[in-house]
């Protein structure tokens, strides 16, 4: 256990699923994990992408918008936003 910086390093890649429930501050770097760990056609959850709308005072925030953006290229990713800050993305 622990954060994303210090577990998914260690992971090999061919995963079907991942859950990004991460701190945002994270994002950025944890995405650059899950696009190696996944297979193609894999499914990323992401959870917690619209933190800001509760408080301007999350850390991250920054990293939350460029993950957003990041999940949103469709040369990389096929993205469903969801409601309650929830998307549901596919590896191309």
């Amino acid at each position: 256990m622990g954060t994303g910086a210090h577990v998914l390093p260690a992971l090999e890649p061919g995963y079907d699923l991942v859950f990004n429930d991460g701190e945002p501050v994270e994002f950025e770097d944890d995405l650059d994990e899950f696009e190696r760990l996944l297979s193609p056609g894999g499914m990323l959850v992401s959870a917690n992408l619209f933190l800001g709308q509760y408080s301007v005072e999350v850390d991250g925030l920054e990293h939350a918008s460029v993950y957003r953006e990041r999940l949103l290229d469709e040369d990389k990713w096929i993205t469903a936003m969801l409601q309650d800050g929830l998307a549901l993305s596919i590896l191309r």
